[in-house]
């Protein structure tokens, strides 16, 4: 939070742009791996400063993923809303 004013982090929501897999790993095909939409939230950033928000069970990969998946890392698009305190 760059402002110099508190924000409550309300949602994280996928953009629906692709979710791709690192480039170590260029043999993963990733539709099994998913992003569920997180919202409802009510986390305080406090102003200038920096957080670690924990969104458990929000990023998933089935089986439906390649074996080439397996230990990649996925980079998946969000939007991040905030709210000002």
């Amino acid at each position: 939070n760059p402002n110099d004013f508190a924000v409550t982090l309300v949602s994280v929501t996928g953009t629906g742009a692709p979710i791709t897999a690192d480039s170590g790993h260029p043999g993963c095909t990733t539709t099994g791996v998913t992003f569920t939409d997180q919202t409802g939230l009510d986390t305080v950033i406090p102003a200038s400063s920096t957080a670690t928000v924990d969104l458990s069970g929000a990023a998933a990969m089935s089986t439906a993923s390649s074996a080439g998946c397996q230990g990649a890392t996925f980079s998946i698009p969000v939007t991040i809303t905030v709210q000002q305190q």
